[in-house]
């Protein structure tokens, strides 16, 4: 029963989370793609990684700075991949819970400005000392629920 119970409650998070996306997308479209491109590079770097280590690379688990240029092909791949479909569930969500029509899919510039963006915000986290660090990654996450749900209440 707590099984059941907690995979309830992780759809829900997935949806919430969702819908607050959904709803950035559609007021703040360059914020959007800022975190679409952060956490797509972070969800293709571990699933190229994962992906790799179980094809049998040993040396996926050794220095991370080695890992990702020797195999920085299969992490930009993985990585639009993601862009691709997080924005496709975005989009899915729009049409089929907030009840908006389609914004249009992502075009070669947005895919490029989201990677981008998503990378000086990952490289901003990566070279601010941990305490500031920390703080940003909590104002920009609570900041972002706080305005999605504004968006959403609206």
């Amino acid at each position: 029963m707590r099984k059941l119970f907690e995979l309830i409650a992780n759809l829900f998070a997935i949806i919430i989370i969702g819908v607050v996306f959904a709803k950035i997308r559609i007021k703040a479209k360059y914020f959007y793609f800022t975190l679409l491109g952060a956490v797509s590079i972070c969800l293709g770097i571990g699933f190229g990684a994962i992906s790799l280590a179980i094809l049998g690379f040993e040396d996926v688990g050794g220095n991370l700075y080695r890992v990702l240029s020797k195999y920085a092909l299969v992490f930009i791949i993985c990585s639009v991949v993601f862009v691709y479909l997080f924005d496709r569930l975005i989009l899915f969500l729009q049409a089929q819970i907030l009840n908006y029509g389609a914004f249009g899919q992502l075009n070669f510039l947005q895919l490029c400005y989201s990677l981008l963006s998503g990378s000086a915000l990952i490289c901003y986290f990566f070279f601010v000392p941990d305490i500031l660090g920390t703080v940003s990654m909590l104002a920009l996450l609570i900041g972002t629920l706080v305005y999605g749900l504004k968006a959403k209440v609206e």
